[in-house]
């Protein structure tokens, strides 16, 4: 599995490349895309196998375009279609801000490339996403029900301290 450096942070991120044609950087897997694109999926910053920092500094809007455009340069693309939902939506409209030489087209979901007011949904999330990993649990659960063992499992091997510097940086 290959990782980038962001040569600006030093942290590194994993990514993934499947099918051919011009590229689609995705900021999370999504399926049936390969026969129609190069699909570039990469764990952001946090998540997965990537790296994991713990100050709020390396989440900015810079240091995450610095990761897209480390795994395009890695791959030797100039210029990639980005498709990002959420989060990754945020990062697109980044790239679009600080390196929109590097885009062909953006597809964005779940945000918007200018600052608002949380809905009261989305500023919960982002209250309990800054508590404890039990009151997080404990919030999901009750949504959901009790997680299953992989969920939970894999729930637990997260890295909290790097996840609360990211929702600080972008919330």
């Amino acid at each position: 599995m290959p990782f980038a450096v962001n040569p600006d942070a030093g942290t590194k991120i994993h990514y993934e490349v499947e099918g051919s044609g011009p590229p689609l950087v995705l900021r999370h897997g999504l399926g049936g895309l390969e026969d129609d694109y190069n699909v570039v999926v990469y764990s952001v910053r946090a998540h997965g196998e990537s790296g994991h920092p713990h100050d709020r500094a390396s989440y900015t809007a810079q240091r995450h375009v610095g990761d897209v455009l480390a795994i395009l340069d890695d791959l030797d693309i100039e210029r990639a279609h980005v498709l990002g939902y959420s989060l990754g939506g945020w990062i697109g409209y980044a790239i679009l801000r600080y390196a929109p030489d590097r885009m062909l087209s953006l597809i964005a979901g779940g945000q918007f490339p200018y600052p608002s007011k949380l809905s009261p949904l989305v500023q919960e999330i982002v209250e309990v996403g800054r508590g404890t990993p039990e009151e997080i649990l404990a919030w999901i659960e009750r949504f959901a029900g009790p997680l299953a063992e992989p969920a939970l499992t894999e729930f637990w091997e997260r890295d909290f301290e790097a996840r609360q510097a990211l929702i600080e940086e972008v919330f």
